[in-house]
């Protein structure tokens, strides 16, 4: 069993490349043993084996928020447009309405989801030097992460925060001030 290489460390570019065919073995073995390192002078194998265990745990986690941040964009287009349509269609103003608001409870869930992705790729980023042996490991810690999110430490004020994101925003409010201006202006088509 040959255990994943890390790649460029300590590397030029500040990042840590792991061959894709050496994960393979690594998830289907499970993490165990030594790992073969390029880096001279990591005195604790334990302590790494374990942030390279984090550090996997939360790319996959950052890439699993990536589907579902898509999947609420794309559910958010379809409801709030089929509302919208719906409302054309039938000569509804109520149904602009309904097509707002949804987009706007989208665009809520979508800023909650985005929080906790940008705890998790800020421990990402803190965990890299401590993969090449620049920084010793502190421990499994994401709760400082999401104070330093957006510089609050109320995760209310973090998600408020994260609604005026253009990466978030877009296309709720687009969608949002299409279902309000044909609901205020009753435009008939």
């Amino acid at each position: 069993m040959r255990w994943p290489r890390l790649h460029g460390v300590p590397g030029s570019w500040g990042r840590i490349r792991i061959e894709c065919s050496d994960l393979v073995g690594f998830y289907a073995a499970g993490v165990r043993g030594e790992f073969e390192m390029e880096a001279s002078g990591l005195q604790n194998t334990h302590s790494i084996q374990v942030a390279l265990q984090e550090y996997l745990s939360i790319q996959a986690r950052i890439s699993e928020f990536d589907k579902i941040l898509l999947t609420i964009k794309s559910w958010s287009i379809t409801a709030s447009g089929a509302a919208i349509a719906c409302g054309i269609i039938n000569d509804t103003n109520n149904l602009f309405a309904l097509g707002a608001a949804s987009a706007v409870l989208f665009w809520y869930l979508e800023a909650l989801n985005k929080v906790f992705q940008t705890a998790l790729i800020s421990r990402s980023t803190d965990l890299e030097p401590m993969l090449r042996g620049e920084l010793s490991y502190d421990g499994v810690n994401t709760r400082k992460y999401f104070k330093r999110v957006t510089g609050f430490s109320e995760p209310f004020r973090a998600i408020f925060v994260m609604l005026t994101y253009s990466n978030v925003y877009l296309p709720h409010a687009i969608i949002f001030l299409t279902g309000c201006g044909l609901y205020i202006f009753d435009l008939e088509m």
